[in-house]
């Protein structure tokens, strides 16, 4: 028989690896500091030809016509996702940079990882003008949609360090219905198609900028970015239609950025302030604009980048007819609310991605999961099928009552348990759960956390899902 329960027994192999942890809720400050402070650092530079198995993710290393190597970064548990429910994030290194140290030294393996997404880093001539590269990054765009099917059209972003958040702009510029959301950090140039300007294309953006990079004081002595990066704001500000082309930026009252925030905040990371402008759009609650100066910080690629960065853009997607739209909390948990289960953690669950039935058995897997960690036998009832059988790894078996009876009497204690990179599969009235669960857990006398790969089985019964062994039907 097929084990249908998360964990039976610990009279196995363990195997641990890294999944995805992504964050659907919007992050808050204190949650975004723990964040940040949690990501480790990569160690080495990447020596990669091909295709080859890092921690936590493969690379897939290709070539377009003449260029030279474009990398994707994919990780382990989206691999085998659906059509169209991945995003993607293009990310474009800086001048003399590379891919490997663009994705590695902004913090981004360990975003992509945790968060579960595809990454595109290609590398390019990055001492010629950004504008002479657009084209050639909208067709690695285009081409990953043909060779990743996983990946969701509608919620592509861009980033990119210095030149390539330069890059990013321009990108802005010349193919904004391509993106659903730019972050550059460090440097930026001006929007060269003024006739975009306005247009239906809206573009969410964030920029990250040092106070000691590439500013200069005015004649008042106030702070102020360089003029290359005045004139984008600008460009940005006019393309989304958030100010007026009469406005005249006042570095006095608000120096560096020289326009005045909606809201703000600071956080501070490794001993220094980085504060948060927030800029509002009508018809959304996600700050539209989002400008981020950090203390002290020269022109030099820092770890925060990648998650400040995807904690802004994952809330955007661009829709069928072009338009930006938010993606809200609501709308992630399409009425499914998985905060019901306070001891259950869903890792690298793909919830946007998902049918309302998809979501509807994974929301009782989790229920299930929680009525374990009570040992509330009477819900685990209403949830298993009578003839259950659950096996354990040592080949013992036991009855439904007997594996409850065990969870009752506190031979089997669940504390947490992890759902992670769940694969829902619905099919008429039989689904199934393939997951690693993450347990917190003390099983007759074994106490520790612990990582088990596997199938659970559920039918549809009077209207009810139910979980079994191997479906017969």
């Amino acid at each position: 028989m097929r084990k249908i329960s998360v964990l039976l027994s610990f009279a196995f192999v363990l195997t641990y690896f890294s999944g995805c942890t992504k964050t659907d809720a919007p992050t808050g400050s204190d949650e975004l500091l723990q964040m940040l402070n949690e990501e480790i650092t990569a160690e080495g530079s990447l020596d990669i030809t091909q295709k080859e198995q890092i921690e936590g993710m493969q690379t897939e290393t290709y070539y377009l016509g003449t260029e030279d190597r474009i990398i994707a970064y994919i990780p382990n548990c989206i691999k085998d996702s659906a059509d169209g429910t991945i995003p993607l994030v293009l990310n474009l290194h800086w001048t003399s940079g590379t891919p490997e140290e663009q994705v590695s030294e902004n913090g981004w393996l360990e975003v992509s990882e945790k968060e579960g997404f595809l990454m595109i880093a290609p590398f390019y001539d990055s001492y010629d003008s950004v504008y002479n590269h657009t084209e050639y990054f909208a067709d690695i765009v285009r081409d990953a949609f043909e060779r990743y099917p996983m990946i969701d059209k509608s919620r592509v972003y861009v980033t990119g360090f210095s030149n390539g958040g330069a890059a990013a702009v321009a990108l802005t510029d010349q193919h904004p219905e391509l993106f659903a959301a730019i972050a550059p950090e460090g440097w930026m140039v001006g929007m060269q198609d003024q006739r975009a300007k306005g247009t239906d294309h809206d573009m969410p953006f964030q920029i990250i900028q040092g106070t000691d990079e590439y500013t200069y004081a005015t004649d008042s002595g106030a702070m102020a970015i360089m003029r290359d990066e005045q004139e984008a704001l600008s460009d940005l500000m006019l393309f989304n239609e958030m100010t007026e082309g009469s406005f005249v930026p006042d570095y006095d009252s608000t120096p560096y950025w020289g326009y005045p925030a909606d809201s703000a905040e600071v956080l501070q990371f490794d001993g220094k302030d980085w504060t948060v402008s927030n800029y509002t759009k009508d018809g959304f609650t996600a700050p539209f604009g989002q400008l981020i100066l950090v203390q002290d910080g020269i022109h030099w690629a820092r770890k925060p980048h990648a998650r400040l960065a995807w904690d802004f853009m994952k809330h955007f997607r661009r829709n069928e007819q072009g338009e930006i739209v938010e993606i809200s909390e609501e709308t992630n948990m399409k009425q499914v609310d998985f905060s019901d289960f306070p001891n259950v953690e869903l890792i690298g669950a793909d919830l946007d991605g998902m049918s309302d039935e998809q979501l509807e058995v994974l929301y009782e897997q989790a229920r299930y999961c929680q009525a374990m960690t009570d040992a509330d036998t009477n819900t685990l009832r209403e949830l298993v099928s009578e003839d259950a059988t659950f096996t354990h790894m040592s080949g013992r078996q036991q009855t439904r009552e007997e594996y409850f009876a065990d969870i009752e009497n506190g031979e089997l204690q669940y504390f947490t348990i992890g759902i992670d990179c769940p694969i829902v599969t619905v099919e008429g009235d039989t689904a199934s759960v393939t997951f690693t669960s993450v347990l917190n857990a003390n099983a007759y006398g074994a106490k520790g956390t612990y990582r088990m790969s596997g199938t659970h089985h559920w039918e549809k019964q009077d209207g009810k899902w139910i979980s079994v062994n191997t479906s017969n039907r």
